[in-house]
């Protein structure tokens, strides 16, 4: 069995996971050595280290009800709680609990998307819903609307939500919780709350309007412990007509400087409506000079040209985006941003996907980018050629806040 959470005794402990089953049933409490490995953080650099962040249970509630009956067995014993949507939005939080011996409060169950309008573009969904549903359940029922993916398809809208992930289609929509509008939480007391226009009793605009009246409270269940969110809405995108893929490159270190700098101004127009990619070419690999090259102290932008230079015309810089809407838009939005970037020497300009939706299954298959279009797929876990082969290539990631100038 494993160990209690800090604090409290193998005797009191086995008394709370006892009322635990009564709430919830024999078959949802979690709480062998065996069940307690599936939420294992199977990324950890700690992995059997005394550090190691481990669960000292789990409980699967399949409502609201029961999610109240375990925070108050919680309150009542002292038992710590992590709860997870999924537990697979990767990179944002996995299975593993933050603070080790808490029980895992695993909301998978409760997996019902509770509406979705076509009309007024928005969702409300339980925290088991993954991308994947949502998306597999607007393409059965012919739902002209697009989901903002997280990279791995079968995480949690509410888990990465609310641990502020991002995605890659419009603005409105790529940042997760500012998407959302309106949560219902059981806070630590038990107690239910609906925020925004959820709050008034009777209200038809929960999912229309976020703020409701007086203070709008929801940042404080973001990244926090103050609460278990057990219902969430967002507003989903209109299908467009087309979309663009394009890639611009530039030959030069230093281009980086008015690339950047224009595509942000693009962005902030509204011109640019997607996630912009800005990734050298040139610098990724291993080879000898590249290794002499980003080596202590870094090299000047003379030899880094000169590098370029003997590439065979590779570019240094390039930038991926999509243009999304009526094509006649879509155009003219494309001539403009080649206006804005014709002043930077030796730019290229590609357009390297076309699309006009919406599209058949067979096409969907075919899309090879498929986050940029709100379709969810595993595509990042395709580093291995094969089981048990070494991947090609790792994932490492921090976000650092850069001032722009």
């Amino acid at each position: 069995m494993p160990s209690p959470p800090p604090g409290v005794s193998v005797r009191v402990f086995q008394a709370a996971l006892r009322e635990l089953e009564a709430i919830v049933g024999r078959d949802w409490l979690f709480a062998s050595d065996e069940d307690v490995l599936l939420y294992r953080d199977g990324y950890s650099p700690l992995w059997d280290e005394p550090e190691e962040r481990m669960a000292s249970a789990a409980v699967a509630p399949s409502s609201v009800e029961q999610v109240q009956g375990v925070v108050k067995v919680a309150n009542q014993y002292g038992l710590p709680l992590y709860p997870i949507s999924t537990g697979r939005n990767l990179t944002y939080g996995g299975a593993a609990p933050a603070y080790s011996g808490s029980v895992v409060v695993d909301l998978k169950r409760m997996n019902r998307i509770l509406d979705v309008s076509a009309r007024d573009k928005t969702c409300l969904v339980e925290p088991g819903v993954s991308y994947f549903d949502l998306y597999r359940h607007l393409r059965t029922n012919k739902i002209p609307l697009w989901i903002d993916t997280a990279d791995p398809g079968w995480g949690g809208l509410v888990g990465n939500a609310l641990d502020r992930g991002g995605g890659y289609t419009d603005i409105e929509f790529r940042d997760h919780f500012d998407a959302h509008c309106g949560m219902e939480v059981v806070l630590p007391t038990g107690e239910l709350v609906r925020t925004g226009m959820g709050a008034s009793p009777q209200s038809k605009t929960w999912q229309l309007f976020k703020y409701g009246l007086g203070p709008w409270v929801d940042g404080l269940f973001s990244q926090s412990n103050f609460g278990i969110v057990t219902k969430m809405g967002f507003w989903l995108m209109e299908e467009p007509e087309a979309a663009l893929q394009v890639s611009v490159t530039v030959p030069k270190r230093r281009d980086v400087v008015p690339l950047v700098d224009t595509l942000h101004s693009l962005m902030c127009a509204h011109t640019v409506p997607s996630e912009v990619n800005v990734v050298s070419p040139l610098m990724a690999g291993n080879n000898a000079e590249l290794l002499r090259l980003r080596g202590s102290g870094g090299a000047s932008d003379a030899e880094w040209d000169r590098f370029a230079g003997a590439q065979g015309g590779a570019p240094f810089w390039a930038a991926q985006f999509v243009y999304y809407g009526p094509r006649a838009v879509i155009a003219a939005q494309w001539q403009h941003t080649k206006d804005r970037l014709a002043g930077i020497a030796g730019v290229r300009f590609q357009e390297t996907a076309s699309h006009t939706f919406p599209l058949t299954d067979e096409q969907v298959e075919a899309v090879a980018d498929k986050a940029r279009y709100g379709i969810p797929s595993l595509n990042l876990f395709g580093s291995r050629t094969a089981p048990g082969a070494p991947p090609l290539e790792g994932h490492m990631d921090f976000s650092p806040m850069i001032p722009p100038h």
